[in-house]
């Protein structure tokens, strides 16, 4: 109670402390003489924020509160605080101001809900922030709670993971006015449950567990989605691409038929045809997309890095059903004259990332095609990296080496990296069987040679094996009408990518031997891996001469040729064992 009094300014005179104190509410009372106007108050006291000095600027505060309303001001300090991760302090900060009679307004609330979204618990700050957010919704409450402020505190529950407080929240909202959800609200709500499905950050949920937290979100995300799509029916909300996106990605943690139904909400809300006849249809069952795409495991080749992450395939098994009615359907968009299409939600880089990994998912690649050329044509999206890596990886899966190719070299030059050129080596790879399998691995290094400032070990091993691996036919035709294949034309492939490999080896052993200023920008653990890669690549080409040699792949008459440079490459190998 005496720190009360003393905070009010009103301390008996005769217990009042003399000196350095008395002299410092001089000051203060002289320079709040100049600011009277609130608003030059609260830049004063951003002011003194931005120093650091918050011990004055709380003194200035609390002198200026026993005279006039400086709500902004004292919103400035409980912000900083928030910006500090002090949320208690933060708290009575805002308790404080209520007692002086300086009444919170909506920004106030704006301020801690926000700063409790981003607090670094946020378990604890969802604690503290629901009493608040429950007395502005009571009766008596001056200020109502918007639906910015439900917003920031569905970010909160998202990050705690307390889907329930969040759809309870949600449940509360009116249907109409400033309170009632928008956008960003469903779109929060979509990717909660989403992270809540997944098992959040740790993911230390069993696959049981996992599948069903997805049917359980996924049935709440329909029945909210139809809710959604009532409301843009009537004009009261608008839909964008990245709420479109946030109901897909959860459809993705489902099975086929929940993954086929993106392509029926991308129809739906960006009014793009369907490419592909519905899963279950006649039609669908017509367009067999195993026929050419043989029913394979998940797969992951040709990736090593962490910016180009497998997709889980979709469980195959029947999955129940979770949606009575079918919530795809066209809806009859309000009525915008002259802007037909301003209605739908605009298609953009993020959506086409959500169509490309649902086809991925399908195995359709003609119907992958038919999505590029809409997007980037019709609609006019530049695709961006990980956009050509989602169709890159379609492609893979289809064994499809010559569009691999293709695509790949329709990518900026500066955009291009190490996983770019893996995705694509590993389509020719998985397409060993095609004649221009080979060939279309040849552009791809010499791309790779052109753009890449460094050389791609992995990449380098990868043509070597497709050199190995892919057979190579004599251009003699056999009785049969077909070229066989021939272990001599084997041999000529299997030396020129021995041939082709050797400017790269070069460069990447001229790195070792001159002390390259590159290797500087790498850690002692990146060095010793880097070593280790080219001794990997190098010992690779050594037993690659070895079986031209042991399997005769070549004539005799070469033989000494090829021992040479395997005696120079196993001389490399020993001076750095």
């Amino acid at each position: 109670r005496q720190e009360w009094i003393e905070s009010r300014g009103v301390r008996p005179a005769w217990r009042e402390k003399a000196g350095v104190a008395s002299s410092i509410d001089r000051e203060t009372a002289q320079e709040l003489k100049h600011l009277q106007d609130p608003l030059k108050l609260a830049d004063f006291i951003r002011r003194k924020l931005q120093q650091g000095n918050f011990e004055d600027a709380q003194k200035f505060v609390r002198a200026a509160s026993k005279h006039s309303q400086c709500i902004v001001s004292w919103n400035h300090l409980i912000s900083w605080q928030l910006s500090k991760g002090s949320l208690k302090a933060a708290l009575k900060t805002y308790n404080e101001m209520k007692k002086r009679a300086q009444f919170p307004d909506g920004h106030t609330y704006s301020i801690i809900f926000n700063g409790c979204s981003m607090h670094p618990s946020p378990d604890h700050a969802l604690g503290k922030a629901l009493p608040i957010y429950h007395s502005m919704s009571s009766e008596k409450s001056p200020i109502k709670p918007t639906v910015v402020h439900v917003n920031a505190l569905l970010k909160l529950c998202a990050r705690a993971l307390n889907t329930e407080a969040l759809l309870a929240i949600v449940a509360e909202m009116p249907s109409k006015g400033v309170g009632s959800p928008n956008n960003l609200t469903y779109t929060t709500v979509f990717n909660a449950l989403r992270f809540f499905a997944t098992g959040g950050m740790r993911d230390t949920h069993t696959p049981m567990l996992k599948r069903q937290n997805s049917e359980k979100a996924m049935l709440e995300a329909r029945h909210i989605w139809v809710e959604i799509t009532k409301r843009w029916a009537q004009g009261d909300i608008f839909l964008d691409e990245e709420l479109v996106s946030a109901f897909g990605r959860l459809l993705l943690l489902g099975g086929r038929r929940d993954i086929d139904d993106i392509l029926s909400l991308i129809e739906q809300t960006m009014n793009i045809p369907r490419q592909v006849p519905r899963l279950g249809t006649a039609a669908r069952k017509a367009v067999d997309p195993l026929a050419s795409t043989p029913k394979i495991a998940p797969d992951t080749e040709g990736e090593t890095t962490s910016d180009s992450p497998a997709l889980e395939q979709p469980n195959g098994d029947p999955q129940p059903e979770i949606a009575v009615v079918d919530l795809f359907q066209p809806v009859k968009a309000p009525a915008s004259p002259g802007r037909r299409r301003g209605v739908f939600a605009k298609p953009g880089q993020n959506s086409l990332s959500l169509v490309l990994e649902a086809l991925l998912g399908l195995k359709l690649k003609e119907a992958a095609q038919k999505y590029w050329q809409v997007f980037t044509t019709q609609h006019s999206v530049q695709p961006d990296l990980e956009n050509f890596h989602a169709y890159l990886r379609i492609l893979r899966v289809a064994r499809a080496s010559n569009e691999a190719t293709n695509v790949l070299q329709s990518i900026p030059m500066q955009d291009l990296k190490y996983s770019t050129f893996r995705i694509a080596m590993a389509a020719c790879r998985r397409d060993k069987l095609n004649r221009n399998a080979f060939a279309n691995g040849g552009r791809l290094l010499d791309l790779m040679q052109t753009a890449l400032r460094e050389p791609d070990i992995p990449f380098l091993e990868d043509y070597l094996e497709l050199a190995i691996t892919a057979p190579a036919y004599s251009k003699k035709v056999s009785s049969s009408g077909k070229n066989e294949w021939s272990s001599l034309e084997q041999g000529k492939q299997i030396q020129r990518a021995l041939e082709r490999l050797n400017p790269s080896l070069l460069n990447l052993k001229a790195m070792l031997h001159f002390e390259d200023p590159r290797l500087a920008e790498k850690t002692p653990h990146e060095r010793n891996k880097l070593v280790d890669s080219i001794l990997s690549l190098t010992r690779r080409m050594i037993s690659s001469y070895d079986l031209l040699v042991h399997k005769a792949f070549v004539p005799r008459d070469f033989h000494g040729a090829l021992k040479e440079q395997r005696g120079k490459l196993s001389a490399f190998v020993a001076r750095h064992k």
